[in-house]
């Protein structure tokens, strides 16, 4: 699954990365730069050009929901997007249907 968000302004960065609310470390040369990828361990998040930001998920095979927030930055100003994943059919997870 992906996610694409596009921004009007260009000269934006990534300054925090959280998964179910817990900062994460990652490295980027140049968050400002026209094109980066980032990887966790289910999710990627990439940058393609100036205004467009693209969060891949892996899927998630747990019960529980799981998130991740990405915290842009401006100068002074700060806003964030947050991708959740709904957590498997708790049924199918006991049948072991989930493969």
């Amino acid at each position: 699954d992906s996610a694409v968000f596009t921004t009007k302004g260009t000269c934006w960065w990534i300054s925090q990365i959280l998964v179910d609310g817990q900062p994460v470390d990652f490295k980027v040369a140049d968050s400002q730069s026209d094109k980066f990828k980032l990887d966790g361990k289910w999710f990627t998040v990439e940058r393609h050009g100036r205004q467009k930001l693209v969060v891949k998920t892996a899927d998630n095979r747990f019960v529980s929901p799981r998130n991740v927030q990405v915290v842009l930055e401006v100068g002074r100003f700060h806003d964030s997007i947050t991708v959740e994943q709904e957590g498997v059919n708790h049924w199918l997870a006991q049948n072991d249907e989930v493969k």
